[in-house]
């Protein structure tokens, strides 16, 4: 794996430093940094409505009925009955929803508590005392 990225690294490396230095024509024109609207100008416009849809409109779940063609009616009907693979990425897009919902969980405040009783017997002179019958007063 080192010999490879030995062989292969340099070239690489040099291929990026030579990409670096490529310059523009003179004769091109350099597109220009333009600045952002005012934040309250973007909220003045973001309830308003841009042709016939609002800003945020999501489509219908029967958006093709718009068209009013039976065929397409008949097609998208076979379509959404008999294909596998809509269920699978439909299954899949749950899914991904439920692992967003976990981890948007570890951002939330939380608490833990963890408890254990034991129970302990204790001599009445101690375990040292048992042992040398001196301090016992025998």
């Amino acid at each position: 794996m080192i010999r490879q990225f030995q062989s292969w690294g340099p070239r690489f490396g040099l291929a990026l430093l030579l990409a670096g230095c490529a310059s523009m024509p003179a004769d091109v024109e350099r597109a220009e940094f333009q600045e952002p609207p005012s934040m309250e100008r973007t909220l003045s416009h973001a309830g308003q409505k841009e042709g016939n849809a609002p800003v945020n409109a999501w489509l219908d779940d029967q958006w093709w009925r718009q068209f009013g063609s039976p065929d397409l009616d008949r097609i998208m009907e076979i379509a959404l009955r008999d294909n596998p693979g809509l269920k699978k990425a439909y299954a899949r897009l749950g899914a991904a929803g439920a692992v967003a919902q976990v981890e948007g969980a570890r951002l939330l405040p939380w608490l833990d508590s963890d408890a254990s009783f034991k129970q302990s017997r204790y001599a009445e002179h101690g375990v040292v005392a048992r042992t040398i019958p001196i301090w016992l007063g025998q």
